[in-house]
């Protein structure tokens, strides 16, 4: 019966479906989005520009973010071609495809393309009250397409997902996961869920179907996951086939009501057919309640009301530093963006608590800052302009130091970072922009000095900064590097003004300097 499924299922995986859909007709690109929240993988609330589906389209659609923002019904299969599509369920809306009396005879949602991308995922909101239910024979011309027929993926992270379905719940040619929400497939016929590798971990999922499905989730030689997310997830089931079947590290299922039945880690082939029909829940330990009492840099800071069963992460569970004593510094990883989850660790029937998420604040990056240079290269007398009390500056990979309120000064050359210093349980912020202070080339001098003669006079320019180079004018005009560069005095045989200015490579130009000379000739003697 097994190898007669298999059969099937590969020949519907490989047959053609887009010739039984409608002709396409043209998307308009400019359909208005509207900015919408979702709740993402990790439970953070997220934001997007989603284009709102309306129940009236008949065309495949691109892929892309959808939501679903009012009560819409479908009577068609919804198509999504070339690429990723992403469906937010809204909370308290409702898409249907297909009813109960009269179903779709395709797949509900089919998302196949002529590439390879193509998955799709099912989003919730805050509350999770968003729901899609789907209706169909999910079969014709002796090709499986189920309730949901999508290429690369199926991911559920929130909402709340019913399928009714003759033939399959869900088929897709690469994994399924479940990572929150609700997952409610009824198939009559063959299975609820088909991947390569199903990985429900999150979520409450329940895939029984009747008694004429042979097969509750089907991964032929693949690998089905059980886990949770939340304490009130659960699994159920009519069926497991798949090579092997996993509990992840840490945790632990238990059959809904006993106190005997446990699982974790790969089940053997008697624990295989003891889950079938069966609700597992979660067996964890407590959840801590620590807190964050006080950031200590941009990504640092103290976590108290922790003990030694106990371990933290910063990376959303990627990996995991155990814990000590009743207090811990984290010296560096936090941000906003991840958190930090905090568990218990497992102990025997009781596997890792479901983790603490910690969400922290950062203060914001500085802006509108800026520099004063020194005024020689031996003055350290640069500013950063726009500092506040609370803030801290460095430079380069010095210490922080606190900043002055209005401006900071006494610095010497250098790149400067600034930022809003670390305050309670807010993060400090992101470094500023380099901040780059230079200092100028000294000023010019002439000899000798400015004034009136009555003869004529060799002017010589110098400058105290090693080896700048002068430039200047004689015509009244502002010196740039551009200007003519000095080499030897110069010759002054009437009024003349002299402008110079230094330059040297790292510092700033000089200030220009200038000077004056009246020369007055004596009459030449009559002959």
């Amino acid at each position: 019966m097994k190898k007669l499924i298999s059969s099937i299922l590969t020949a519907a995986l490989i047959v053609a479906f887009m010739p039984l859909l409608p002709q396409a007709i043209v998307w308009a690109e400019d359909t208005a989005t509207v900015t919408t929240t979702y709740i993402d993988a990790y439970g953070r609330e997220k934001t997007v520009e989603a284009t709102p589906l309306t129940g009236s389209e008949t065309a495949p659609l691109p892929a892309g973010w959808y939501v679903v923002n009012s009560n819409i019904n479908y009577t068609i299969t919804l198509t999504f071609i070339s690429g990723d599509v992403h469906i937010i369920l809204a909370d308290g809306c409702t898409m249907n495809i297909g009813t109960e009396e009269n179903p779709i005879n395709y797949a509900g949602i089919y998302n196949w393309g002529d590439s390879w991308a193509g998955s799709t995922s099912i989003y919730g909101q805050s509350r999770g009250t968003g729901s899609l239910n789907i209706f169909t024979t999910g079969y014709d011309e002796q090709v499986l397409h189920g309730g949901i027929y999508t290429k690369v993926g199926y991911t559920q992270n929130g909402g709340k997902v019913m399928i009714k379905s003759v033939t399959a719940g869900v088929i897709s040619n690469g994994a399924i996961n479940t990572n929150g929400g609700e997952l409610n497939v009824n198939s009559s016929s063959y299975f609820a869920l088909y991947g390569p590798v199903v990985s429900l971990c999150g979520g409450r999922v329940d895939v029984t179907g009747n008694d004429n499905c042979p097969n509750g989730i089907f991964t032929a030689t693949g690998t089905i996951y059980l886990g949770y997310s939340a304490r009130d997830d659960y699994i159920k089931a009519s069926q497991y086939d798949a090579a092997s079947i996993v509990v992840p590290q840490g945790m632990v299922l238990k059959e809904d009501g006993s106190s005997t039945n446990y699982y974790s880690g790969s089940l053997n082939n008697d624990q295989k057919g003891e889950i079938r029909h069966k609700k597992l829940v979660p067996s964890v330990q407590d959840t801590p309640v620590a807190e964050f009492i006080n950031a200590t840099g941009a990504d640092s800071g103290t976590l108290s009301n922790v003990d030694a069963t106990m371990s933290y992460s910063t990376d959303r569970g990627e990996t995991w530093t155990d814990i000590a004593e009743t207090t811990v510094d984290i010296p560096s990883g936090i941000s906003v963006e991840n958190g930090i989850l905090v568990k218990k660790r497992g102990d025997g029937n009781l596997g890792d608590s479901i983790p603490q998420r910690i969400d922290v604040t950062q203060a914001e990056k500085p802006a509108g800052l800026k520099v004063s240079n020194c005024t020689t290269p031996s003055a350290n007398d640069g500013k950063i302009i726009g500092t506040t009390s609370d803030m801290e500056y460095k430079m380069g990979d010095g210490e922080w130091q606190d900043a002055s309120a209005g401006e900071t000064t006494g610095l010497a050359p250098g790149t400067y970072n600034v930022r809003v210093k670390a305050s309670g349980t807010t993060l400090a912020s992101e470094n500023s922009d380099d901040l780059i202070i230079t200092a100028k080339n000294d000023t010019p001098t002439f000899s000798p000095k400015a004034g009136a003669y009555n003869e004529v006079k060799k002017v010589t320019i110098s400058c105290a900064t090693e080896d700048a180079a002068i430039y200047y004018t004689t015509d009244g005009s502002d010196p740039t590097a551009s200007s003519t560069l000095y080499s030897e005095p110069i010759q002054i045989s009437k009024d003349t003004t002299i402008k110079a200015i230094a330059v040297k490579d790292g510092l700033a130009d000089s200030d220009i300097s200038e000077a004056t000379y009246k020369i007055t000739l004596p009459e030449p003697e009559p002959e």
